[in-house]
């Protein structure tokens, strides 16, 4: 999964936020990161891990929520 890919699948999850800023946000809430390191992600300045792909493809699949995913 490159950058794009993360985007628009977040996009999907979040019934699209209007911004990268608020997607990244809502997505490092869900998963316990900082929101630079998702923004970097969807940049391209740093590689999706294979974990995250897994996970947000997961959701896509499922069609589980973000909010399902939190302690």
């Amino acid at each position: 999964m490159d950058g794009a890919q993360l985007d628009a699948a977040l996009s999907q999850l979040y019934d699209n936020p209007a911004s990268v800023r608020a997607r990244s946000l809502a997505f490092s809430e869900t998963i316990g990161c900082g929101d630079r390191q998702v923004r970097k992600w969807i940049s391209g300045e740093a590689e999706v891990p294979r974990h995250i792909a897994m996970l947000v493809n997961l959701m896509l699949d499922t069609g589980t929520k973000p909010e399902e995913l939190r302690p």
